[in-house]
């Protein structure tokens, strides 16, 4: 790991010193966005948006009702 040249004269680079690991990043179990129904992208002409956005509105009423 390259020396952080911002860091003040004589200061201990604590990871490099005693070999520790960064501990940013990498696969968390669990993490991210829950599996919900699988999408698509579709274009439509905007005069028809709000029939779209009331069809929605009404199969996702419909799906938590059974």
């Amino acid at each position: 790991m390259a020396k952080d040249k911002n860091a003040p004269k004589g200061q201990i680079d604590m990871i490099q010193e005693f070999g520790w690991k960064n501990g940013h990043g990498g696969y968390r179990k669990g993490s991210g966005r829950k599996k919900r129904e699988e999408t698509v992208v579709l274009r439509i002409p905007k005069a028809l948006e709000e029939k779209f956005k009331a069809l929605i509105v009404e199969y996702k009423a419909k799906k938590e009702n059974h």
